[in-house]
């Protein structure tokens, strides 16, 4: 079949998208004996519509896993939905204008449910419209009944394990979505605030002056502290202070993290404001004095301020020191100087509040963490560094419960006297509030409490590895654990990454996956927040494209209707691993013309393989088949190596210039006189040998990239000959070491660089490319004379050159360059045609004018009545009259016309008609 004359992108994706499907082109063969790649695809967490930002970070690892199938490795390429937790909660109430507070729970999850399977569907749609090999036999669903299966496993095997614990202590606490939270999901804000000086009093009446940012805190005041050589105030120690407005005493105590030049350098602890105020409560065993409950708003110890939320008590506070004259300064802290702690789920500032939660003991294992993440093959490399950082600096636990309605439930039951029942392994997944334990170890069922809190999404999602590889189930698949790699952006190494060595580490000793390959984000092009006008996360730094703000306006759908999924594609493969690019749509349509080109050189190999015979030996190949083959070795060898290290835009860029420049710009010119020529010659048998392999080498190159065009071309022009049924599920390119060679190499580079010569000679003599050369002389060194000898043919045919002389030249052309010296002596019979042509061009346009018709419109024929040499010289070039005149046909034939003189002994007349 052969290919249309324009491609459409719009009739083919869905085609081939279709066929893939049916046909199982990227199943992934459990029974393989083939090397398996296996790849941790990030499950998108359903909170909202998926953007352009999730386009680039998740087409560049379906790259990868297209590259490594046409390797012939066995790819494991599943793909998976994060649709538990908070995320999808605060989704849920958003599209369905519900509270999970306000309804009995069993509604509530009944509605994440609808909602979570809606954007599954979306999600799958995005995927499979950008051509996406996934194995989507394979795919899974974080709350499904497999997912809580293995999720309450791996809780279970830390439980058993001794690595989880259920403890009160201050926790991170989000006062808006009413649950604590874990130290990786804590975002830092840039927000302005006011410091208030206030003052306290001593026993004996004398002011203690303090700084504080959070005057709603006075009545959970628990102590103050002064650093042991603060000489101004370090008399103060071991005195009782009165806490004002709210009239308890708290003491005052030395310690040196009081720091004396912040503020007052006196400074007050309250139950609590920072991690600094737990330090304290446990080293100096403080009372523990909250004055807010776990939904922010002010409680009994508020005294006149309870029931206030905490920013209405800051306000009332504030003006009520005032109206006592306790305040005696106020400062304002711009944004770009101070940093909040938020929840990123909701931006709300973290709260630090005692419950009890259940944790995953990671601190005390920090060592073990680092060495694990030692073994991981991080790209790029100083993505490992992060990691690193983020480890040496746990101060935290990892908090996994949440006191929320739509996750996994924590599989465990609590005795009256406090003990822990866990469910048995057999009874998973369980729902405590529902279920009981098949062992109540000799506890009266009626009496054990179950636990109503979930686990954090990041529980579940962080055991990928294990829901890929079914760990635990009857068909349970170890083989592809650890995985290969790991696909994910830079913002999630602290939570994802972590989490998962973590998990892995704690159930099997070992890493999650061999390569760590880490992706930046796209973000808003020239958008940058003002650094004093802005207060939030983006403060002083580009803005990232978010599901919440941006998913319609930067909709994935509506750009592939608009440019097709294989130029969106090709967009997402640009930029560096590991770094943030800006969107522009105009780079998106900036690839058609690749794709054109593409489509178009295939056309036109396709012309000369008709009779071609793939199977057959490979002819005796000239030094300029053997220089492009040889080039092309090299760019294969260059793809490899870049793969090898995930950086396909190096991969995409070498082939890309090959493709445009060796060989359409170069090749491709320098062999159509041997393509146009006798087809059983040796020379032209060589040439279309050349032209198919290096054509389909490319095609397939470009597939893991442009996969719906290459498939097409593939189908089109080479199955019949290949047998593969797909293009995807063929092997790359190699070269044949026969034809490789560095002399040839040099020989092509040799011809390239006498064309250019002998073209700019033309050019500059205002000649046609195509006007005949009679002899061309050149003067060369014996190395060069010996590899012109290799590309004469050659040279001759793309240059028009009837003879080459390798000879001294007395009198060089002035563009001659130190390695060549060129004389070059045009045809003159090809000179004085092109001149006559030239006079007889000038006629044209007048007679089309007279006759109402514009220069480029066509006529029917030309006729040229002309004697002698003049007459000679056109009928040996009817085309270039042809050309000139835009005419169907060239006539030399008397007829009874009015004719036009271009020169004395030339006249022309048209026939329009």
């Amino acid at each position: 079949m052969a290919l249309s004359n324009n491609y459409s992108a719009a009739e083919s994706e869905k085609k081939w998208q279709q066929f893939w499907d049916q046909e199982g082109i990227y199943a992934f063969d459990e029974k393989s004996d083939k090397e398996t790649f296996s790849i941790d695809t990030p499950p998108p967490t359903v909170s909202g519509k998926l953007h352009i930002g999730h386009v680039f970070s998740y087409t560049q690892a379906e790259i990868v896993a297209r590259y490594q199938r046409m390797l012939g490795k066995n790819v494991m390429y599943p793909f998976g939905f994060d649709d538990n937790g908070l995320p999808t909660e605060i989704l849920t109430e958003r599209e369905k204008g519900i509270k999970g507070s306000e309804m009995p729970r069993a509604d509530f999850v009944k509605n994440c449910e609808e909602v979570s399977e809606k954007y599954r569907a979306q999600f799958k749609e995005l995927w499979q419209s950008l051509g996406f090999s996934c194995a989507w036999e394979s795919a899974y669903s974080t709350i499904s009944e497999k997912s809580q299966r293995i999720s309450q496993r791996s809780f279970l095997d830390l439980l058993e394990r001794d690595k989880v614990k259920y403890n009160q202590s201050p926790t991170l606490w989000c006062t808006k979505c009413q649950t604590s939270f874990a130290q990786a999901e804590v975002d830092d804000v840039n927000k302005g605030t006011i410091f208030n000086y206030l003052n306290f009093k001593s026993a004996d009446g004398e002011d203690i002056p303090i700084a504080t940012t959070r005057p709603e805190l006075l009545p959970g005041c628990a102590a103050m502290f002064i650093h042991p050589e603060n000489e101004k105030y370090k008399h103060l120690i071991g005195q009782d202070a009165i806490v004002p407005l709210f009239g308890h005493k708290v003491k005052i105590l030395a310690d040196e993290k009081a720091d004396p030049e912040k503020g007052t350098g006196i400074v007050m602890c309250c139950t609590f404001g920072d991690v600094t105020d737990i330090d304290w409560w446990r080293e100096h065993e403080l009372d523990m004095n909250v004055c807010f409950s776990l939904e922010g708003v002010m409680n009994e110890r508020a005294g006149e301020f309870e029931g206030l939320t905490i920013d209405e008590a800051r306000t009332a506070i504030i003006a009520k020191l005032k109206e006592e004259n306790i305040i005696f300064k106020q400062e304002h802290l711009a944004a770009e100087t101070r940093v909040v702690n938020t929840h990123e789920r909701c931006g709300t500032p973290v709260e630090y509040l005692p419950t009890k939660q259940w944790f995953i003991k990671v601190v005390e294992h920090k060592e073990e963490l680092l060495a694990q993440g030692e073994k991981v093959n991080w790209f790029p490399s100083f993505m490992g560094k992060r990691y690193r950082d983020w480890v040496e600096n746990l101060g935290w636990d990892w908090a996994i419960s949440r006191q929320r309605y739509f996750g996994v439930p924590i599989p465990v039951w609590y005795a009256p006297d406090g003990t822990v029942v866990p469910a048995s392994p057999e009874q998973l997944p369980v729902n405590p509030l529902v279920d009981k334990p098949l062992d109540c170890k000799g506890y009266d069922p009626e009496t054990l409490i179950p636990e109503a809190d979930v686990l954090d999404t990041w529980a579940t999602s962080s055991s990928t590895p294990e829901l890929n590889s079914r760990w635990g189930e009857e068909d349970e698949l170890p083989q592809i654990r650890p995985m290969s790699m790991r696909p994910q952006a830079h913002d999630i190494i602290r939570t994802w990454a972590f989490y998962t060595i973590v998990k892995s580490y704690f159930h099997f000793n070992d890493v999650p996956w061999k390569d760590a390959v880490i992706s930046g984000h796209v973000i808003k092009k020239d958008q940058q927040v003002e650094a004093l006008k802005v207060e939030g996360k983006a403060f002083a730094r580009k803005s990232k494209i978010s599901k919440s703000k941006d998913g319609d306006r930067f909709s994935p759908l509506a750009m592939i209707a608009n440019h097709g999924a294989d130029q969106i594609r090709y967009w997402a493969s640009s930029g560096t691993l590991g770094t943030d690019i800006a969107f522009d749509e105009d780079e998106i349509e900036g690839s058609s013309k690749l794709l054109t080109k593409l489509w178009n050189s295939t056309r036109f190999a396709e012309g000369f393989l008709e009779n071609f015979d793939a199977s057959a030996p490979m002819p005796t190949l000239t030094a300029v088949d053997k220089w492009v083959l040889t080039r092309f070795d090299e760019v294969i060898k260059a793809y490899h190596k870049a793969f090898e290290k995930y950086e396909f835009f190096p991969a995409r860029n070498a082939l890309e210039q090959f493709f445009w420049s060796d060989f359409c710009d170069n090749y491709i010119e320098m062999v159509k006189h041997r393509l146009y020529g006798d087809e059983n010659a040796e020379d032209a048998k060589a040439a279309r040998w050349t032209l198919y392999n290096i054509q389909l080498g490319i095609i397939k190159l470009f597939a893991p990239y442009m996969p719906h065009i290459c498939e097409e071309i593939y189908q089109d022009v080479f199955r019949e000959r290949e047998g593969d049924k797909s293009v995807h599920i063929s092997l790359l390119p190699s070269v044949p070491t026969d034809a490789i060679c560095e002399t040839g190499k040099k020989a092509g580079a040799l011809l390239l660089e006498l064309v250019t010569l002998v073209r700019t000679y033309k050019s500059k003599n205002n000649y046609s490319m195509k006007l005949a050369v009679e002899t061309l002389s050149v003067e060369a060194s014996e190395e060069d004379k010996n590899l012109i000898d290799l590309i004469v043919e050659d040279l001759c045919g793309v240059c028009k050159i009837a003879e080459l002389a390798k000879v001294s030249v007395a009198k060089p052309w002035e563009g001659s360059n130190d390695r060549f010296k060129l004389a070059v002596k045009m045809d003159e019979d090809a000179l004085l045609r092109t001149e006559l042509v030239a006079d007889i061009k000038k006629v044209i346009l007048p007679i089309k004018q007279a006759n109402g018709l514009k220069s480029k419109s066509p006529v029917q024929a030309i006729v040229v009545k002309a004697e002698g040499d003049y007459l000679r010289l056109l009928q040996a070039e009817p085309g270039q009259l042809k050309a000139a005149a835009r005419s169907q046909e060239v006539s030399f034939d008397s007829h009874d016309l009015e004719f036009s003189e271009a020169r004395e002994g030339v006249s022309i007349a048209l026939i329009i008609e």
